[in-house]
């Protein structure tokens, strides 16, 4: 066996190894977030019938109101899932949609973790969802870098990490050190890490599968990426492929590895309150 091919079969091994840990432990979390107290004090699900089409996520310091949501987004949102993870499930839990709100207990301010953990209790509670969750080998993406050590034009270091809690606010205020958009076929991000690019872009159509950060890079980065979103034929913008090469000197190599899915197994319309 040369060295080339048993560096593949061990950076493979790790990749297996690390996704199926980490499923392990996203599972005894679910398990915990089912049997706590981790649920809304009130919540209100109503069947939306207005036809706008106007979707609708918003937070408060103790709860969320949601506005024309199918239960496959919700779902999607409350255990972190992309729609192709996602399998099964009755064909109206993608075309019907539900005006929701729900509050914690009076005095309550809720983490990201704490609200999400409600989110998941309610939509397995209310749509009495029942579902199977398990690990598929699947085609993935490596994240990698096209030239070791170089930067693309629009990427580099940042001297502050925006998402810890001990920096400070005057800094996180501060829109030329902290800062983080998301447009429609543009992320731009001060002093955020690489998975912020990750995370959004696996859910292009044009890509669809999970992304493996492997290029070793660490720390915050400022970066700003501009690509054709779905890879439209009659757009002036790059690939989302090519975006990554041209503009962070990052590339996409196609491989197969375990992705965490769950499967619908029922569910049920919940009744207006």
């Amino acid at each position: 066996m040369t060295a080339t091919r048993l560096g593949r079969d061990v950076v493979g091994t790790r990749i297996l190894m690390t996704m199926f840990l980490a499923s392990l432990l996203g599972l005894a979390l679910w398990a915990q977030d089912i049997e706590s107290t981790n649920r809304f004090a009130v919540a209100s699900i109503r069947l939306n019938t207005d036809g706008y089409g106007v979707v609708s996520y918003r937070t408060t310091p103790d709860g969320i109101s949601y506005e024309n949501v199918s239960l496959f987004k919700l779902i999607e949102g409350a255990f972190d899932f992309e729609d192709f993870q996602l399998h099964g499930g009755p064909s109206w839990i993608k075309t019907d949609t539900f005006d929701i709100v729900a509050k914690a207990s009076e005095g309550t301010v809720l983490s990201p973790a704490q609200r999400a953990a409600m989110v998941r209790n309610l939509v397995i509670d209310r749509f009495k969802l029942a579902f199977k969750r398990e690990v598929r080998q699947m085609p993935v993406f490596l994240l990698t870098m096209r030239k070791p050590g170089v930067f693309g034009p629009h990427l580099s270091a940042s001297d502050v990490d925006c998402t810890l809690p001990d920096t400070p606010v005057t800094v996180r205020r501060d829109p030329q050190r902290c800062y983080l958009e998301y447009g429609f076929e543009t992320i731009i991000a001060r002093g955020m890490p690489l998975d912020t690019i990750t995370s959004s872009v696996q859910s292009d159509p044009a890509i669809q599968r999970i992304i493996i950060d492997r290029t070793g890079l660490t720390g915050p980065f400022n970066f700003s990426l501009h690509y054709n979103r779905g890879d439209k034929r009659d757009s002036l913008t790059p690939s989302i492929f090519t975006a990554l090469e041209e503009q962070l000197n990052l590339k996409l190599e196609s491989a197969s590895g375990p992705v965490d899915t769950m499967t619908i197994e029922s569910a049920e319309r919940p009744t207006n309150d």
